[in-house]
């Protein structure tokens, strides 16, 4: 469950639901490949922090600039080892204007395209400046020069240009006369932000399968207004141009006034039409992006789950799986050309565990069965309580194993009795016996609730929760799968087994 407070309360007789959804409309690579330099920064300043997002003013910070160098208690000296991204040397005249324009200049190895550039400055101090000259260029052909005007802490300037390679940013003016430029943050593109006021449905889905014959990819699509239709394809001013598989989209739902994350997506696809008034957004997990990459070092041998993963995904991912599965013993003869997805299922399925990639970007491996109960579903927020069913019924499990590089004959392992056997094939199998039974344990996990409710936002893969049956007879099931629907309010449709 994601962490909520204690007066967390999702199923309130009136409910006030919002929803934030941030679009990091920027392109997926400058900043890995932008080169930063200035005409002049402080020593303390370190260009390269301007591009990963991550640097954030320490506060009210005195310096020797007017009106900077306060003793109301409010004001600190700059700690130690600080540093600042972008401090610039020049200061502005009386008249708040420079001399010398602090300039700064981003070198990039590769072409890149957005919709504009986004500036943090410094905002305890009110270090920023007041109108800034943007010059785009390629290769030294200018592509488009503005100046823009600005009256606060984030400047967002939109200057549509595409396959650049150089951007000069020259700060002009100040505000207020005598001060420095101290920028935090320089973003390639623009971030859009969406509200209730501009989304008229979100669906999220997000869920695992129990017996892993699937890693599904968590899911945002959200329809938002579109009346400027800068988002239909046709438009020549419009934004496809600019719209980059990987551009990150962050989601939260408000629950009366407390915000639930619901993780960060990444945009896969966007569709309008000239007619309509809306437009639509769909993103995924990283996990959809893992189909576009194959994995092409099987060999024969074994190796433990957590070395698996590690070599299919690299030593970046972020793994949640405990020691005990962590350490179980898994194939490494992943046939040839298989897309990493499938690897990761393989492994994973083989380690006897279920996979998902979780709200945090975190690769889940977990087997989902029952623990305390974190939520109740009953007659008080589910809309009915018949949606109760089973599964097919299946007497046995046959899982076929084959080592293709060692180019040995298919072993099969069985699991229970009679002929309607559901089969599996995986070659990562190292336990014959304990996966079957495993299986088959999984498949006969047959009583199956899809309660419609009114929604809680905070509930997550793996969590267990009692659910109220129409005779009021309670039992404990994990959630497997769950759409969340806002279209001004908020519902759900919830997968759970026992």
């Amino acid at each position: 469950m994601q962490p909520v407070s204690n007066t967390y309360n999702p199923y309130t007789d009136e409910r006030f639901v919002d929803i934030h959804i941030t679009f990091r409309l920027e392109d997926v690579d400058a900043k890995d490949e932008a080169t930063p330099s200035s005409n002049g920064a402080e020593s303390i300043s370190r260009l390269m922090d301007l591009l990963p997002g991550t640097a954030v003013s320490p506060g009210k910070i005195m310096t020797m600039e007017d009106n900077l160098m306060q003793t109301d208690g409010t004001w600190d000296i700059l700690p130690d080892g600080a540093t600042v991204p972008y401090w610039s040397t020049s200061l502005s005249d009386g008249s708040g204007n420079f001399a010398v324009p602090p300039t700064l200049t981003f070198d990039l190895s590769g072409p890149a395209s957005s919709i504009g550039f986004m500036m943090y400055f410094d905002d305890p101090a009110g270090c920023w400046p007041s109108l800034v000259r943007i010059t785009v260029s390629h290769d030294g052909t200018q592509l488009a020069r503005q100046e823009f005007s600005n009256d606060g802490p984030v400047l967002a300037a939109e200057l549509k240009v595409q396959e650049y390679n150089k951007v000069v940013v020259e700060f002009l003016r100040t505000p207020q006369p005598y001060r420095r430029i101290k920028l935090y943050r320089f973003i390639f593109g623009i971030i859009q932000d969406f509200d209730a006021n501009t989304i008229a449905t979100a669906t999220f889905q997000f869920g695992a399968s129990v017996d892993c014959s699937a890693i599904p990819s968590r899911q945002l699509v959200f329809v938002f207004d579109n009346q400027d239709r800068k988002y239909n394809f046709l438009n020549p001013s419009g934004l496809y141009a600019y719209l980059q598989d990987g551009q990150a989209i962050d989601s939260s739902l408000i629950i009366n006034g407390e915000r639930v994350s619901m993780g960060r997506h990444y945009y896969t696809v966007a569709q309008a039409t000239d007619e309509a008034l809306t437009a639509q957004i769909t993103a995924n997990d990283r996990i959809i992006g893992l189909d576009d990459e194959l994995y092409e070092k099987g060999q024969s041998g074994t190796w433990t789950l957590r070395e698996a993963v590690v070599d299919i995904l690299g030593g970046e991912a972020v793994l949640d799986m405990s020691d005990e599965v962590a350490a179980r013993t898994v194939g490494r003869c992943i046939p040839l050309e298989t897309k990493k997805r499938e690897a990761l299922r393989l492994v994973a399925q083989a380690a006897r565990c279920a996979c998902w990639v979780d709200r945090a970007g975190a690769y889940v491996f977990r087997d989902l069965v029952a623990g305390e109960p974190v939520d109740t579903l009953d007659g008080n927020n589910c809309t009915s309580l018949a949606s109760i069913g089973v599964t097919q019924y299946y007497s046995a499990v046959r899982v076929t194993v084959r080592d293709s590089f060692a180019g040995g004959k298919a072993v099969e392992y069985t699991a229970g009795t009679g002929a309607n056997i559901r089969t599996y094939t995986n070659p990562c199998v190292v336990d014959g016996q304990a996966v079957a039974d495993w299986l088959l344990a999984t498949n006969r996990r047959r009583l199956q609730y899809t309660p419609p409710s009114r929604g809680n936002p905070a509930l997550e893969v793996g969590d267990t929760m009692t659910i109220y049956n129409a005779f009021d007879e309670a039992r404990s099931a994990v959630l497997t799968n769950q759409t969340l629907v806002f279209d001004g309010g908020l519902s759900a449709d919830t997968e759970a087994v026992t």
